[in-house]
């Protein structure tokens, strides 16, 4: 990501603490990073600065090698930024058209697409679709819709046996 974005004319800015395990390599990507690329660190879930950052982000990119789908893109989505995310794990089932995806492994692929998503209108489908499926009342009627089935599945067995 920092090779893929470095020089594109705008901020860059990385939310998270590095992996303790990987600090070599989070010192190496704060040394290759270009003037515009600022690195916060972690911050506190449901912070006022998280929510702002998220808020105040033009297009989110989360491209990583496996995700289910990406709590923090859903967050980011949902805070009305544009998003940009792995093409890898269950992405594309949570996030369909809403969103561009980008291959890890291809800095070109992670640079065009997050520079055509910078340059696109901000809209509040993205949003909506999050709300519509993926908050919490929404997760929980679909767990109680599957125990449901599981139940009477259950029962009628049962009752055949």
């Amino acid at each position: 990501v920092v090779r893929a974005l470095k020089g594109i004319g705008r901020p860059v800015v990385f939310i998270g603490d590095p992996v303790p395990a990987y600090q070599d390599y989070y010192e190496a990507c704060r040394r290759e990073a270009g003037a515009q690329m600022h690195f916060l660190g972690g911050l506190p879930h449901g912070s006022e600065l998280l929510v702002s950052a998220y808020a105040a982000c033009n297009t989110f990119l989360l491209a990583t090698w496996l995700e289910t789908p990406g709590l923090a893109a859903l967050e980011a989505g949902l805070a009305g930024a544009k998003v940009v995310i792995t093409d890898q794990g269950a992405t594309q089932e949570y996030f369909g058209d809403h969103v561009l995806y980008v291959r890890p492994d291809r800095p070109d692929s992670i640079r065009s697409q997050t520079m055509k998503m910078l340059s696109a209108p901000r809209t509040d489908r993205l949003k909506k679709h999050i709300q519509a499926n993926y908050l919490w009342p929404q997760a929980a009627r679909q767990n109680l819709e599957v125990y449901e089935q599981v139940l009477v599945g259950k029962v009628l067995h049962e009752q055949t046996a």
